[in-house]
């Protein structure tokens, strides 16, 4: 069976190398190259199909609602989002998606695992005492190269 096309709409504006230099410097953290090029071409937008599973789990997945833009309208901004979540989650993440629940996809900018995306389930945030993460089984060049990946197994549990 042939997957559909998936497509990105609603994106902003064009992004230039400048606006990701003033981007990485409000989110306080580097912005990875592949990530970089993933904004250059789908500054945020709304991926349809959206749908992904976690790896090794047919029946359990999500859906990205929203990918987040630089310099978009304040309920999907990049440097918004990582502001209003800087405490919640880890240090060396940012968020680069949401789902329709609240969840957030994250991207990893910092150390040994630079490029990892994770999955965080808000829900779940309070009862661990821990970030709720799951970890993908793709990494950001992978992920990056999404709509493409959209529909393929994309995180698994920790």
């Amino acid at each position: 069976m042939r997957r559909r096309a998936i497509t990105v709409t609603d994106s902003g504006p064009p992004l230039t190398a400048a606006d990701l230099v003033v981007c990485a410097a409000r989110i306080g953290r580097p912005i990875p190259p592949a990530y970089r090029r993933f904004l250059r071409r789908h500054n945020g937008g709304h991926p349809d199909p959206a749908d992904f599973c976690f790896a090794g789990s047919a029946d359990d997945g999500g859906s990205v609602a929203a990918f987040l833009g630089v310099n978009a309208v304040a309920s999907l901004d990049l440097a918004g989002y990582q502001h209003t979540y800087r405490d919640r989650i880890p240090p060396t993440m940012f968020p680069i998606a949401r789902d329709p629940g609240g969840n957030l996809i994250l991207l990893v900018s910092g150390g040994p695992d630079t490029g990892t995306v994770y999955f965080w389930d808000h829900e779940a945030e309070a009862a661990a005492g821990a970030p709720p993460l799951r970890r993908p089984n793709a990494d950001c060049r992978q992920f990056c190269r999404l709509p493409a990946r959209l529909g393929q197994p994309l995180v698994k549990p920790v």
